[in-house]
């Protein structure tokens, strides 16, 4: 893995944000998280991570919006996004997800070697 890599985790459950970071950092991944789209956003154009992981459904602004937000700012068009989600509301929401810049759309639950090597995947889109 390379050193000193950084995620933006974003995520309106706690719990989801725990996992994740509990997860990652074992692995060498500094984990920034946010509980929402506004957070986020900040913290992304703060610390520039090398990777964004983003949940789809939260309250008030929502996941597509972030995407579209984050690819619409120049500091941060470039870091790849990723949308994992443990709720698809339609079957058209992988596709929706590629359409506005998304790198990958993660179904949960996964399993954590699955994880790592889709992060590792969408960090090479760098």
């Amino acid at each position: 893995m390379d050193k000193n890599v950084t995620l933006l985790v974003v995520d309106n459950s706690p719990p989801n944000l725990e996992l994740m970071r509990s997860l990652l950092e074992p692995f060498g991944y500094t984990v920034l998280t946010a509980s929402n789209v506004a957070d986020g956003l900040e913290l992304a154009r703060q610390a520039t991570p090398d990777l964004i992981m983003s949940d789809v459904h939260m309250p008030g602004t929502d996941g597509y919006e972030f995407i579209r937000r984050a690819k619409a700012d120049p500091r941060l068009h470039n870091i790849p996004f990723v949308f994992i989600s443990s709720t698809i509301w339609q079957t058209k929401e992988p596709q929706k997800a590629l359409e506005l810049g998304a790198v990958r759309f993660i179904q949960r639950p996964i399993e954590p070697q699955q994880l790592l090597k889709e992060i590792k995947e969408c960090l090479n889109h760098r």
